[in-house]
């Protein structure tokens, strides 16, 4: 389950945390953020980052012979 937390403190600081998003897809949710949020002043990978996202394709074949 993909879940983004964002905490904005008293002082304007901006803390952005995302779970469940695995591999570069993560930066390019932090970018998309950024444009609304503000500019990152710094951040940092997690484990997730180096997991590969499964992806399952189901291909159904059917036919109908009268």
């Amino acid at each position: 389950m993909e879940k983004i937390t964002v905490k904005i403190s008293k002082s304007g600081t901006i803390d952005i945390h995302i779970e469940g998003v695995k591999g570069t897809r993560c930066q390019t949710t932090l970018a998309a953020l950024s444009e609304h949020l503000g500019p990152i002043e710094k951040s940092g990978i997690t484990p997730e980052y180096y997991e590969q996202e499964v992806r399952s394709e189901v291909k159904q074949h059917t036919s109908y012979t009268p």
